[in-house]
């Protein structure tokens, strides 16, 4: 069993209001914050649509057994910032970068041949601290991403409520879906 929390959040979001609003053709400012909150909303929501993070945040899994194939939740991963086992005795090691290879495109983490991970014999003993997302700015997002998040944006405030993801961004969501394997 894994769970995944945000340790440090975005800093910012995949799209500004002012592409928003671009998008939409306004020019007045009176729904500015309304339109920042449906852009952090639709930003949550394709997130979890994907399974990908978007803009770089700092991400924190706890698990109970360390496999020798495991699958980071929301890649791109960026970097491991910890790895930590704690064993039946309470003691905590510290998984060597040399002991694992990351593939951070599909978020895995495998056991590196001729290597060992430290047994893990306490609840949710293993603790992986990572950086997840495309990068630290929108740009670094892909543009059919952002897209879809301005999309999603324009509907729900047309339509002043949040609902599903219109389908011209679920198509443009659809390459970008984790797979599982």
């Amino acid at each position: 069993m894994y769970s995944v929390t945000v340790f440090t959040p975005s800093a910012t979001t995949p799209v500004t209001v002012d592409e928003v609003k671009q998008f939409i053709k306004l020019d007045v400012n009176t729904d500015d914050t309304l339109i920042e909150a449906l852009i952090i909303a639709a930003t949550d929501i394709v997130e979890k649509y994907t399974g990908r993070a978007l803009i770089t945040k700092t991400l924190l899994l706890l698990g109970d057994e360390l496999e020798d194939d495991l699958f980071l939740p929301y890649p791109p991963i960026q970097s491991i910032e910890s790895f930590q086992v704690t064993d039946s005795t309470g003691a905590v090691h510290d998984v060597s970068s040399d002991s694992y290879l990351l593939d951070g495109e599909l978020g895995r983490i495998r056991r590196a041949p001729g290597e060992s991970y430290p047994n893990c014999r306490a609840y949710m003993g293993v603790e992986i601290k990572y950086k997840a997302g495309y990068g630290d700015n929108p740009a670094d997002v892909p543009q059919a991403i952002r897209e879809a998040i301005k999309r999603i944006v324009a509907k729900w405030y047309e339509d002043r409520t949040i609902g599903e993801i219109p389908l011209e961004s679920e198509a443009l969501l659809v390459p970008y879906i984790q797979n599982w394997v």
